[in-house]
């Protein structure tokens, strides 16, 4: 007899079980199939075309990014997924890299060469600002998106004070996150330079005569998520302001990004004359204009100093270009900092791979280090340099106008100081200020040391201001500044102007003013109307009150702050110590930024800057120490500038006969104030990218601007777990207890 459980189906419950498992299994492999694809298609690729007219025409309306390359071909980063837009548009490639993220170096900690991890980036600034207190101190430009520190090292002979006839240099690293060698160059440039300046060799001149800003890392979430491009998607180096252009990877509007913005908050208060922004992905170096390959007024003198690193680098293949004759680009660094800020600027790309092998990195900065060093150096030893300022000797933004064309040169909106690059030779040079008598004169320009030119230029209307209050608004408010003075009945009778101006980006916006009521009959009120003035991101920051008179044919000009609304520190109140003319002021507040700026505003809207710049800050005080003994009476003011952002004290500084004190103002302070209106159609966030009330980004987070997944591969495998060891438990279960 045949035994009953041979070849016998199973029961119904089991088969259930059975195709419920299968059916899971089937669709998990699909879903996990589909995943797998999805995510391989979000995989950055990088690609090679050739370096051709028509192909960059054809790459412009794409999203892609082109990165680098040779004089040959074109590197751009891609998409996997839009590798197809490339075939619809008839551009030949070949595949370089299929995944980006596989050409992240492995660091080799028993090495003596490696590169620095971002905590140890931020480390080692620190200790070199501790190892050269006198010469290098720290200063945070800002934060990241993910509230990652951006980080600045000064280097100059007095690091505590601002002089008044030095120019400033600045150099750039690791705006693209994934050019690991440009970190390491930029880190290596500052170890030179501070080992050179304590033996006192030939670059130690540099030191001594100008103020030298590096920021190693200006996308330091890129930096650690190994992405191009910032932890909103965004490539830095298309998002500044000049000639900007929209774009796959530009931002929503030029300084869109917190890290860019940063940039441009330091150069408002500095006039870089020469630079150097360090990028990996080619080897060559490279200078304006990159948005056409039509030449600039400088281009001769250009091309002369990237010949001579040329000479001195002994990298093999390295080479020199004008920067559209590479390939063409719009809201780069190099073109705003020209365009806008009359500072020579140029990109050094320092290796062909972005992040070669840690073992190839000693070579690598030894190609560099001493050229680089030669080239900021060269930047201000040949042409015209000085200072302007008016004839009480206090420094004026002005323009510096050579044989009337290219743009402007600035002289330092702070101190005066410029400086402007040039070939020997013959030119005519303007200079002109708004609200002073603008001057002309001719110069000569010799090989291998600078023409010094300091003018003071004449006031239109000397004295016409009597007091200037309420100059610290909010951004976001605005607010109602009162001007008293002699130019006020001619502002009034004769339909004269008052603007917003600023000299450093060529703006200016008519404000409305009236009689002020209830007061003598030369006080006027000024409505400051944030939206009058430009664009949102243009806003903040220091203008000049322009009041121009058509009576007298007259200018004068007095400083404006809208100041942050939420600038990420606070300002709380100040304690005064010590005699006039040696007085320490101690600002007190939370989360204060490291070499944070701080200035009085006096009566009539002069600007005073410290004497000396005290060490030792602390998140809850900074401090600074000025010659008061020649202040005039009235209501002084302080600024603080750090992290980016302005903020105005609360109170003001009474100097009087009986001495200095420190008072409430009678009118509003200027913040904090609440999260500002998101612009239409936006929702309004808390500064960190979300919405008010939503937690942060961890520091770990490497985000992406692009699609994510439902279905991630890891939370398939948990569904698929959870449903196997369901039926299992389920047929255990029946084989213990048959129904």
């Amino acid at each position: 007899m045949m035994n009953s459980t041979v070849n016998q189906r199973p029961p119904p419950t089991a088969r259930t079980s059975a195709y419920l498992l299968g059916f899971a299994l089937l669709v998990g492999s699909a879903l996990l199939s589909r995943a797998s694809v999805a995510e391989e298609n979000q995989v950055w690729q990088l690609l090679a075309v050739e370096r051709s007219t028509a192909n960059q025409e054809r790459l412009r309306s794409l999203p892609v990014l082109i990165e680098g390359g040779d004089e040959q071909e074109l590197h751009l980063q891609i998409l996997r997924s839009h590798r197809s837009l490339l075939d619809q548009a008839a551009v030949p490639y070949r595949v370089l890299v299929s995944n980006l993220q596989d050409q992240r170096p492995v660091r080799l900690l028993q090495r003596d060469q490696d590169y620095h991890s971002m905590e140890e980036i931020e480390a080692r600034l620190h200790e070199l600002a501790q190892l050269h207190p006198q010469v290098a101190r720290v200063v945070e430009l800002g934060r990241s998106w993910q509230q990652r520190p951006l980080l600045g090292l000064l280097i100059t002979d007095q690091v505590w004070r601002r002089e008044d006839n030095e120019p400033a240099l600045r150099v750039l690293g690791t705006h693209h996150g994934d050019e690991w060698a440009s970190t390491e160059v930029s880190l290596d440039l500052i170890e030179a330079l501070l080992a050179s300046y304590a033996v006192g060799d030939q670059h130690a001149a540099l030191v001594d005569s100008a103020e030298i800003w590096f920021v190693p890392v200006v996308n330091p979430d890129g930096f650690v998520a190994y992405s191009r491009r910032n932890s909103r998607g965004v490539d830095l180096n298309r998002n500044y302001s000049y000639l900007w252009q929209p774009s796959t990877y530009a931002g929503v509007q030029p300084f869109s990004e917190v890290e860019t913005a940063a940039v441009r908050a330091l150069s408002m208060t500095r006039s870089f004359a020469h630079g150097l922004s360090i990028h990996s992905g080619a080897s060559n170096l490279g200078w304006v204009w990159n948005h056409t390959t039509d030449p600039s007024p400088d281009d001769a003198l250009m091309e002369h100093l990237c010949e001579a690193y040329l000479e001195q680098n002994q990298q093999p293949g390295f080479w020199i270009t004008n920067g559209a004759h590479w390939y063409i680009t719009h809201g780069d660094t190099n073109d705003w900092s020209y365009g806008l800020r009359g500072g020579h600027d140029y990109t050094l790309e320092v290796s062909v791979e972005r992040s070669p092998p840690s073992s190839e990195l000693e070579d690598l900065l030894g190609y560099h280090r001493g050229p680089a060093l030669n080239f900021l150096t060269a930047g201000i030893q040949q042409g015209l340099k000085g200072r302007i300022s008016n004839v009480r000797g206090q420094g004026l933004e002005a323009e510096v106008v050579i044989n009337d064309k290219g743009p402007s040169s600035l002289s330092d909106a702070e101190t005066g100081a410029f400086f402007r690059p040039l070939l020997p030779g013959d030119y005519s040079v303007l200079i002109r200020a708004p609200g002073h008598l603008q001057q002309a004169v001719e110069v000569e320009v010799l090989a291998h040391t600078p023409t010094v030119l300091n003018l003071e230029l004449p006031e239109l209307m000397p004295a016409a201001v009597r007091s200037a209050t309420n100059l610290q608004l909010n951004v976001e408010l605005g607010g109602e500044p009162v001007i008293c003075g002699e130019v006020v009945p001619s502002l009034l009778n004769s339909g004269g102007q008052i603007l917003a101006h600023r000299t450093l980006e060529s703006l200016s916006f008519a404000l409305d003013f009236a009689p002020l009521d209830n007061a003598d009959d030369d006080c006027l009120v000024i409505y400051v109307d944030p939206e009058d003035i430009g664009e949102a991101w243009q806003r903040e920051g220091e203008w000049h009150l322009l009041l121009k008179s058509n009576e007298a044919n007259a200018t004068i000009h007095l400083g404006l702050l809208l100041a942050a609304t939420e600038p990420d520190f606070t300002v709380t109140g100040l304690e005064l110590q010590g005699p006039p003319e040696a007085l320490e002021i101690r600002v007190t507040g939370q989360d204060l930024p490291t070499g944070a700026m701080i200035r009085m505003i006096g009566p009539q809207g002069q600007r005073v800057l410290p004497s000396q710049r005290l060490s030792g800050d602390q998140a809850q005080q900074l401090s600074a120490r000025f010659d008061a003994s020649h202040w005039e009476p009235g209501l002084w003011s302080l600024r603080v500038f750090g992290r980016g952002h302005w903020a105005a004290l609360n109170q003001v500084l009474n100097v009087s006969e009986q001495g200095i004190e420190a008072t409430e103002p009678a009118s509003e302070p200027p913040g904090p104030f609440p999260y500002p209106p998101a612009p239409k159609g936006q929702q309004a966030t808390n500064g960190t990218g979300l919405e008010p009330g939503a937690a942060a980004a961890e520091s770990g987070c490497s985000c992406e601007l692009s699609a994510s997944n439902r279905w991630s591969i890891p939370s398939l495998a948990l569904v698929l777990t959870v449903l196997m060891s369901y039926f299992r438990r389920r047929q255990s279960a029946r084989r213990t207890h048959p129904l």
